[in-house]
């Protein structure tokens, strides 16, 4: 509870500062949690990382393979060759690796992307839904909503202002 209360007070204080100064309040903060007492473990001491050097390599070429076609249609068959496993071993490894289906990670990362063109106003929403992947905008607004708790209009709206 101590450390609590130290990182609530040097949390709140850190949007007056400026550069530099808010940079070393980080630090700071950063420093008290490493040398804390008051720990809680996010796993048991008997954790044993499973995860392998060809695993993180898998799943680095995917992450960079989705980085780089987001916009475009993305078969599980292709995504799974990537990984060079079959599609429903990729379905389990991908879920495993990143907690999410390869679905609803590939849609989080369109509308995120599309969160960062809403703020321009120089395409209209349709535009943008055919940009970042979706060819149906109906389904655009649909998963837009899901992950972000409010339509593309709304969105644009809020942060616009």
């Amino acid at each position: 509870r101590k450390t609590r209360n130290i990182i609530r007070e040097k949390m709140s204080g850190i949007m007056e500062k400026e550069g530099l100064s808010r940079l070393i309040i980080f630090l700071e903060i950063l420093d008290i949690l490493a040398s804390s007492a008051e720990v809680k473990y996010l796993s048991s001491k008997n954790f044993v990382n499973t995860f392998n050097a060809r695993d993180t390599d898998r799943i680095n070429t995917v992450y960079k393979f989705l980085m780089q076609n987001f916009k475009q249609d993305i078969h599980l068959d292709e995504i799974a060759a990537i990984a060079h496993l079959a599609p429903t071993a990729f379905c389990r490894f991908f879920r495993q690796h990143t907690g999410k289906t390869f679905s609803s990670f590939l849609n989080e990362l369109r509308v995120r992307h599309a969160g960062e063109l809403l703020h321009n106003h120089e395409k209209s929403i349709t535009q943008i839904s055919y940009e970042c992947g979706y060819h149906n905008p109906a389904n655009f607004n649909k998963f837009f909503r899901e992950i972000t708790g409010m339509t593309p209009s709304a969105y644009r709206k809020k942060y616009s202002a």
